[in-house]
């Protein structure tokens, strides 16, 4: 399967008179599932790792999760988890949601 064939999002197009991929980088989800069908090598990985999002808001007006920017190790993710379940009962009152979490 080619890489623009494997891409879900449709974010890689072939530049006929170039010859090459291009992308659109804000379909792209990062994902690498192109870097493994490549025949060519032309498409590279990057830096592994997780991507982090955090959620401070559910209920009736629930806020999107936002995006820590970079990419983590495991053991750092790890550390991100326990530092927002350590705030979490260190604010919330009775299962209330913590307000002012920002």
């Amino acid at each position: 399967m080619a890489c623009v064939d494997i891409c879900r999002e449709q974010a890689i197009t072939i530049n006929n008179g170039l010859e090459r991929p291009e992308f659109d980088y804000l379909l792209c989800m990062k994902c690498g599932q192109c870097t493994d069908v490549c025949p060519t090598g032309t498409i590279v990985k990057g830096t592994a790792g997780f991507r982090v999002l955090l959620c401070d808001k559910l209920g009736r007006h629930p806020a999107l999760a936002r995006e820590l920017p970079g990419i983590y190790d495991e053991e750092t993710v790890i550390k991100i988890v326990k530092t927002c379940i350590r705030f979490y009962k260190e604010h919330n009152r009775h299962g209330e949601l913590c307000r002012g979490f920002q």
